[in-house]
């Protein structure tokens, strides 16, 4: 209800006549651009994680939640000393202890819309959950105890992937999460018996099956990007345009302009912020129907499109994180079933075996590589091998690579072995006389 419609509804006394003429006057000058308010999408009420399920993600959720709640300084801090290490350890481990052992079970993600420049839920705790796993890995791994390395490696690993089925910046976080427990246990490995390198190898298949693609991702943010246009629409039409303006950076001044511009007629704004909308569709069409596909067999996710449209800033900032996150989601799951292999190849190298010929002893879910759709690279005289992706380039480069194994060919990290740990000596205690023996 307009401002004037509501005066004339608290003035009684205001003549029939002169009544008529304002509403003829409201009627006369916005009724020939006056439009519904447009749908694109609303945001959805919160998740409320339960306090008991079957589902495993009630119990990250809720997990994060309490350690949240502490208030703990450690959620937001990014460099951590030794006796912060120890600290947040100490704050996040009954979180950290409920999340390990939740993640024996099967984990459905639950993700709800929310309005733009708000952070994702549980995200904070999440994270610091994640952090404390790869320290302990770590700790673990140094000491030289090894099956309880190898059990939290596992545990992190399938937490990692099971945020993977979230939305972009949770999925991030996975990977994350899922790169550096592989970093803090490899240097590891070559310490480990057959019998450890065959479970861990078995464990990590397994954790990678959990999250083999960005499907899930990409529909959520396809949702996330038209509630996005609805704030959109909403903020112009109430000329309330200073977050869009602050948040979208260089662009932000711009496109506040053009909508304040646009929001002088409803039409046209609806008409201006519906074009984004359906580049929004259409763009989240092509990230869930890629999602499953090998990035040879991908259409581009960033299609070229009209430089001079004016909703260009808007498709920048709400339609970029799908493109960014699969690559980084390639890039983890790749070295993840390369980790296996590898792992395999060191318990054969540590029996005495030769390596295969080639990799079609590994299951095919194992030896595919997410970058070519075929198997991974892979040479070998039977004493060496070399393993390798087509990588971002989606060429075969021979297994050519740089310092962080990243480029022309995607590898495993090369890593630096730690140290043995030094066993304590036990000292023998003297053995006692027998009753009538002499010592002389």
């Amino acid at each position: 209800m307009t401002r004037a419609k509501r005066n004339l509804l608290a003035a009684p006394q205001a003549s029939w006549l002169g009544s008529l003429l304002v509403v003829g006057l409201l009627v006369g000058c916005r009724g020939s651009d006056s439009v519904p308010r447009p749908t694109f999408g609303e945001a959805d009420a919160p998740y409320v994680p339960r306090a008991s399920s079957g589902n495993t993600f009630d119990v990250y959720a809720n997990a994060a939640t309490d350690l949240e709640a502490t208030g703990s300084k450690y959620l937001t801090r990014t460099m951590f000393t030794d006796g912060m290490k120890a600290a947040a350890t100490l704050t996040a481990g009954p979180a950290v202890k409920r999340v390990r052992a939740a993640t024996t079970r099967p984990c459905e993600f639950q993700f709800r819309t929310r309005l733009p420049f708000t952070p994702a839920p549980f995200l904070s705790g999440w994270r610091l959950i994640g952090r404390v796993m790869v320290w302990q890995i770590e700790a673990q791994a140094k000491a030289g105890e090894l099956d309880a390395a190898i059990d939290t490696t596992l545990a992190a690993t399938r937490f990692g992937f099971d945020l993977t089925q979230g939305d972009a910046m949770t999925a991030n976080l996975g990977c994350t999460l899922i790169d550096e427990s592989r970093m803090a246990l490899r240097p590891a490995t070559g310490q480990m018996t057959p019998e450890q390198l065959y479970r861990l190898a078995q464990g990590l298949k397994a954790a990678a099956a959990r999250g083999p693609s960005l499907e899930n991702c990409a529909r959520y943010e396809a949702k996330q990007s038209l509630v996005a246009a609805q704030y959109v629409y909403d903020s112009a039409a109430a000329r309330d345009l200073k977050e869009i303006s602050s948040q979208l950076g260089a662009a932000g001044d711009n496109i506040a302009k053009q909508l304040t511009k646009e929001s002088g007629s409803p039409a046209s704004l609806a008409a201006f912020v519906g074009k984004y909308a359906d580049e929004a569709r259409r763009i989240g069409a092509i990230h869930i129907n890629a999602a499953g596909l090998p990035a040879v067999n991908r259409p581009e996710l960033n299609p070229k499109l009209e430089k001079g449209r004016p909703w260009k800033s808007l498709s920048q900032n709400f339609l970029s994180a799908v493109p960014a996150t699969q690559s980084v989601f390639d890039r983890s799951l790749a070295r993840t079933r390369m980790w296996v292999i590898a792992t395999m190849m060191e318990r054969i190298r540590k029996k005495g075996e030769i390596y295969p010929a080639d990799l079609t002893k590994f299951s095919e879910n194992v030896r595919t590589d997410p970058f070519s759709g075929g198997d991974f690279g892979y040479q070998t005289d039977g004493l060496a091998y070399k393993l390798f992706s087509n990588g971002a380039n989606l060429t075969d480069d021979g297994g050519e690579t740089d310092e962080a194994g990243l480029a022309p060919d995607l590898t495993l990290e090369t890593v630096r072995p730690y140290p043995i740990p030094i066993q304590p000596k036990v000292v023998g205690t003297p053995a006692t006389p027998k009753s009538g023996s002499s010592n002389h």
